[in-house]
């Protein structure tokens, strides 16, 4: 059985998000809630199962991403390699001698400061049609498999019979973005992530699911709720989603401010718990 750490805290976003509006959204939320002491996590295509004894939900994840790689034609999304890298770290350091030798000799100041330094480089390259061709192919190769994940529910032999697909997607320090909608172009704060029409069409046309969950929430801190932020659709129904929820959708965004990390940095101390920090030169392009 595979891990399901990550699905499982993605759903639980969702579940502690308490920004819903719109009956279709509040009322998905509460039959979610209602029935998480029933989540099975042993399942595969798809993730999470939901079973009472009238109904089972098939919830599907996926993760999308504003941070990524273009290799070969093809988006990597580097959040999660990121976070790994950060938790690589993490262990490894808890070994105080290992820590205070590596401190000595740059290894670990240089260690963070490349995760640092890509993170900013991921957020300067920024290109929002990459990101959107990554967003429909993750979306799609999951509802081009939507048979096989319903075909699974049906075989439990529950009478009602209804699969989701959760769609994660983190977002970082960043507030303002430079949108262009209606109204021509302006840098905007804006909580999570803008919501484009691109988007939107996509999720309308993964119809192989009966409804869809875009959750997004702040990377940098992963545990506070209100940042939680959760859109429910009907596929079939979109423009009703989007009206109930009060979507102001954009045509394109990018990051209003595009910082630039100059290397390598001199000035960082090293706290009593072993917290590393720095002082770099960043200027920005706007």
């Amino acid at each position: 059985m595979a891990n399901k750490d990550i699905e499982l805290s993605c759903l639980d976003k969702v579940l502690k998000c308490r920004r819903n509006i719109g009956k279709f959204a509040c009322g998905m939320h509460r039959v979610l809630e209602s029935k998480k002491n029933l989540v099975d996590n042993s399942s595969e295509r798809p993730d999470i199962i939901i079973k009472s004894d009238t109904e089972v939900i098939g919830i599907e994840h996926c993760l999308t991403d504003l941070l990524f790689r273009k290799k070969r034609n093809k988006a990597t999304s580097m959040t999660r390699v990121q976070q790994s890298q950060g938790k690589k770290l993490v262990v490894k350091y808890k070994d105080k001698e290992l820590l205070n030798k590596d401190i000595q000799n740059g290894s670990a100041q240089k260690s963070l400061l490349d995760i640092v330094e890509e993170d900013f480089e991921l957020h300067h390259k920024f290109d929002y049609g990459i990101f959107i061709d990554n967003f429909h192919r993750v979306c799609m190769e999951h509802n081009d498999n939507c048979d096989v994940y319903r075909e699974k529910l049906k075989s439990i032999g529950v009478e009602r019979v209804t699969l989701g697909c959760l769609i994660e997607l983190p977002f970082s320090f960043e507030k303002k973005y430079l949108i262009t909608d209606k109204k021509g172009e302006r840098v905007q704060a804006v909580n999570g992530v803008p919501i484009s029409i691109d988007m939107l069409r996509i999720i309308e046309n993964i119809k192989g699911f009966d409804f869809v969950i875009l959750c997004m929430y702040c990377l940098n801190k992963p545990e506070q709720i209100k940042d939680y932020i959760c859109y429910y659709f009907l596929p079939r129904c979109i423009s009703e989603g989007i009206k109930q929820q009060r979507i102001k959708w954009v045509y394109r965004f990018d990051f209003a401010n595009k910082p630039i990390v100059k290397f390598p940095v001199d000035k960082y101390k090293i706290d009593d718990k072993g917290n590393i920090s720095f002082v770099a030169s960043v200027t920005q392009n706007i």
